[in-house]
């Protein structure tokens, strides 16, 4: 007998609100695997530096241009080579834990699409005014009908991107808290 993921998914969390709890924890799970790369992948004092030294140089350059004198100006140009490889170093560097959970964000994707699709996972207690918010769908399907009113609800994915959002929010906010994001 083989076993179904999907088919385990829609058994036991398949019903709101249980399934929204379910797609909540997967997103956390996510978001917290997200950042544990980030931190061990992700040379933090460098990242320090160099956005230190981008960050003077940003300075000398406005105020080199606020004063309009051809040395000042003349010595930032020369500078600004320095500062794109810094900054290019700096893009390079926060771009690696991206690059590392990428599959693994489109292997949840499939997870969730393959286990919900495009079913409601949690009902609002009213209804939106718009159907259609990107690829946050919303529509005719994902109205409820609630004690003879329709109530709007979110599908699994809108779900799991808003959560993801949040989470995300949250966590990058305590990481620059603790230090281990620059700020």
């Amino acid at each position: 007998m083989q076993f179904d993921i999907f088919s385990w998914i829609r058994s036991s969390f398949g019903t709101p609100p249980v399934s929204a709890l379910f797609i909540l924890f997967v997103s956390l799970m996510l978001a917290i695997i997200y950042f544990v790369v980030q931190v061990v992948v992700t040379d933090i004092d460098k990242l320090k530096r160099y956005n230190a030294r981008i960050k003077k140089w940003q300075q000398k350059y406005k105020n080199a241009m606020k004063s309009g004198n051809p040395r000042l100006i003349s010595e930032v140009q020369k500078e600004k080579e320095i500062i794109d490889k810094l900054r290019l170093e700096v893009a390079s560097e926060s771009f690696k834990p991206m690059m590392i959970t990428f599959l693994l964000f489109f292997v949840v994707y499939y997870i969730i699409i393959g286990a919900y699709g495009l079913s409601t996972v949690l009902a609002l207690p009213f209804k939106l005014p718009i159907e259609w918010l990107g690829p946050l769908y919303l529509g005719p399907s994902n109205y409820i009908e609630y004690k003879g009113e329709f109530i709007s609800g979110i599908s699994a994915f809108a779900w799991y991107i808003l959560t993801s959002i949040v989470i995300s929010s949250i966590i990058n906010a305590l990481l620059k808290l603790l230090g281990y994001r620059p700020s």
